[in-house]
């Protein structure tokens, strides 16, 4: 189709040419978004500014090749004499059947050797089409020709398909996509009742089984599991900007409790790195750490091993470098069995071959399944403290792998003062909390330590002047969003936090929130849901303006005492179209009725 798209500029050009290909090559400027520099300039043109992603372009190249690729066969396609309508349609069926049916056959391939094939089906499908332009020098027989090109285009799409169906639009029994993932039984057991949301990494595109187990966009609202990320048809600014805009911050201010990772296999270094990394908690190995100055007695880490059951005990696998002011360092070297060890230390095929010891100080016992055939098993991890040799004033941190970093594991690194005071080195970088809490073949599941909950009262708000303030407040390191609202308009408040605050979901709905609060100073409610025009708000019984709250949630303003709020989505839009609906029914039943007494009245008047 390509080639024939190429050709008919050459061939002719009136409008029908002109048009098509002026709608190919705007799609395919347009589709190369920031890279083409007049993209900027669709943002000032109405309508083309609400397009979600300059991809979408693709489907004008789309449909202008495939109108330039008609044009070109029709004027290619050798003349014959005048036959009747049904000779003319008759396709020989060597050229279809032939070439179609290989394409078939391609299609049927195992996926391996598929994608192996496609390392040189291009050149051949290109050589190919090459010829047929070429052999019409010799007009070939019409039918035969024609015949041929449908059929090459025929085990083109086939050929594509083969890959396509088996992985991006692989299918799955509906009996089997319905039931229930075993992690969505293992969040609600973890939650224990709370209220929670998940966040899916789409890093990769993952095959359905284990779409199914990470809650892959949409898979979730198949299971009522509520979730961050989705696939959306369009998306409202504010939320757009937050969802572009994420750090472990805002995660905490939307009540992120767990970041779904999917698996791959097989399990090497690279995919190993990948199954284990929280993109919202990045690994700690291999990475150096500026601090500002402070004063250091004690070190602790938390982590684990993976593929190291040859390792002996006491062999380095990591080491602590901490650095402090006027060159001063000191390093911690971490072994194998004296203060980490494999994480399936306790799988009944390992425990008998691993080399070294179970550390004595376990920090967290975990859900996991692994080997093959996959079992389940309990995962551990470790935690090890060191105390320097003089207390110091620490400008930088250090962890540095001695094995392959892959394979060690450092979830939280804890910098102690002499006071016994305790502070995570994630927190001081402004990166999560987060550890690891399930890992099957399928899914990784990391919890977020210090997510938030759905709904909080503050006592301290600023007011922004736009939308750009509004959007650089919220996303400033320095914002403590449980603590502190920004909002587009309202009353800007100085007061702090109280510690007898209560806030309690009642009622929680697609459609309609209730929440009831305590507190002994007015405030702001805020809903970590989205705001969008047509949510309403009551409180105790009395219309109240829903306010947007950090760019993209919910706030409503609160006097002290004791409240119920209720928040009920309530669209002009809504409204319009059953008034709409509602008119139209009543005329159609108006019409048939009038009908219906006019034939009465006919069938009267003409008597038995």
């Amino acid at each position: 189709p390509l080639l024939l798209a190429a050709i008919i500029p050459l061939r002719r050009r009136d409008r029908a040419v002109l048009f098509w290909a002026a709608v190919a090559l705007l799609g395919v400027a347009l589709s190369l978004g920031r890279w083409n520099p007049l993209y900027r300039l669709l943002m000032y043109v109405p309508v083309f500014n609400m397009f979600r992603a300059p991809a979408r372009y693709l489907l004008w190249v789309n449909v202008g090749v495939a109108v330039l690729a008609a044009l070109g066969f029709d004027s290619l396609l050798p003349a014959e004499r005048e036959e009747t309508a049904g000779r003319r349609l008759r396709v020989p069926v060597e050229g279809v059947a032939l070439i179609g049916l290989s394409g078939w056959w391609l299609g049927r391939v195992d996926l391996d050797s598929l994608l192996a094939a496609w390392r040189w089906l291009p050149l051949v499908l290109l050589t190919l089409g090459c010829g047929l332009l070429v052999a019409v020098r010799w007009r070939p027989q019409p039918r035969l020709w024609a015949g041929l090109c449908l059929g090459l285009l025929l085990a083109d799409l086939w050929a594509f398909n083969g890959v396509y169906n088996q992985t991006y639009n692989a299918v799955m029994a509906p009996v089997d996509m319905e039931r229930a993932p075993r992690v969505v039984e293992f969040l609600e057991q973890d939650a224990d009742g709370g209220m929670y949301r998940v966040l899916t990494n789409e890093e990769i595109l993952p095959v359905l089984s284990v779409m199914r187990e990470s809650l892959y966009p949409n898979i979730q609202l198949l299971h009522g599991v509520q979730s961050v990320n989705g696939y959306y048809p369009l998306m409202s600014g504010p939320q757009r900007w937050l969802w572009n805009n994420l750090n472990p911050r805002l995660l905490n201010l939307l009540g992120v409790r767990y970041i779904l990772v999917p698996q791959l296999l097989p399990v090497d270094q690279a995919t190993e790195r990948y199954d284990t990394t929280d993109p919202f908690a990045p690994p700690v190995v291999g990475r150096a750490f500026d601090l500002p100055s402070l004063v250091v007695a004690e070190l602790e880490v938390e982590g684990y091993l993976s593929h190291s059951a040859e390792l002996e005990d006491g062999t380095p696998v990591c080491e602590v470098v901490v650095r402090g002011a006027a060159g001063r360092q000191e390093v911690w070297t971490l072994a194998a069995g004296d203060d980490l060890a494999e994480w399936a230390f306790l799988r009944d095929d390992v425990r008998w071959v691993v080399k070294h010891r179970l550390p004595r100080d376990i920090a967290r016992r975990w859900q996991g399944r692994s080997g093959f055939p996959p079992r389940d098993h309990q995962a551990l991890t470790f935690v090890a403290r060191h105390r320097l040799n003089a207390v110091m004033g620490v400008e930088q941190i250090e962890v540095r792998p001695l094995i392959p970093s892959a394979y060690v594991h450092v979830e939280r690194v804890r910098l102690f003062g002499q006071d016994g005071r305790a502070r995570l080195l994630s927190e001081i970088v402004g990166e999560g909390d987060h550890v690891l809490i399930l890992r099957t073949p399928e899914v990784a599941v990391f919890r977020n330590e210090q997510a938030g909950p759905r709904a909080f009262l503050v006592h301290r708000a600023r007011v922004a002047r736009d939308e750009e303030e509004a959007q650089r407040w919220t996303a400033a390191p320095d914002l403590r969003p449980h603590e502190e609202v920004i909002l587009l308009e309202g009353s800007p408040m100085a007061g702090s936090p109280l510690r007898d605050d209560r806030v309690t979901i009642v009622d929680y709905g697609a459609e309609r929130v209730v929440v009831r609060t305590h507190s002994a100073a007015a405030g702001y409610l805020v809903l970590a849901d989205t705001y969008y025009p047509g949510w309403t708000a009551t409180v105790d019984g009395q219309a109240a303006q829903v306010l947007r709250a950090d760019v993209a949630l919910r706030a409503v303003e609160l006097d002290a005492g004791d409240h119920e709020v209720v928040f009920e989505f309530r669209p002009l839009s809504h409204r319009l179209g059953v008034l709409t609906t509602s008119l139209a029914l009543a005329g159609v039943v108006g019409l048939m009725a009038a009908s219906a007494v006019r034939r009465l009245r006919v069938g009267r008047r003409r008597g038995p």
